[in-house]
């Protein structure tokens, strides 16, 4: 098992990236180590994930058959109980590249190269942005009270 972020790690400011819930628990819990974009990022180290509002059920159910097949032994939540609009963990991205060996990378775009995801015990309620943002200070306590 990797190391887990610890609260000692917290870069100031913290930087965080929003994506679809049913991603966000993929990065956390099922080993999703590339998140996929159509843009480039000089971005390294430890940012949180915050998971966006809700896409449409057809879409959740699309993305859940393609969580499943390529890791089946990990069971995605349902649609009504994946934490939403919220920061759920912490990744520390280790690089950017045009491809990636990874079963979760898509040809066409970028590949942030993800590592330690940490999962927060409890999501912490935040609306998120496109591109990274900075985490409010009063989050960043919340986040750092969760870790060891």
């Amino acid at each position: 098992m990797p190391k887990r972020i610890t609260r000692k790690e917290l870069p100031k400011p913290l930087k965080a990236i929003t994506v679809y819930p049913q991603w966000a628990w993929a990065i956390m819990h099922a080993g999703k180590d590339v998140e996929n974009r159509s843009w480039n990022t000089h971005q390294r180290g430890i940012v949180a994930i915050h998971a966006s509002i809700p896409k449409p059920r057809k879409k959740y159910e699309e993305d859940r058959r393609e969580i499943n097949r390529k890791s089946p032994r990990k069971k995605l939540p349902s649609y009504e109980d994946l934490p939403n609009n919220a920061i759920v963990g912490l990744v520390e991205i280790t690089g950017c590249k045009n491809s990636a060996k990874s079963k979760w990378f898509y040809r066409g775009n970028k590949a942030f190269i993800l590592a330690r995801p940490t999962p927060l015990k409890t999501p912490i309620t935040h609306t998120g942005w496109l591109n990274f943002w900075k985490v409010p200070s009063v989050k960043f306590k919340k986040i750092a009270a969760q870790l060891k």
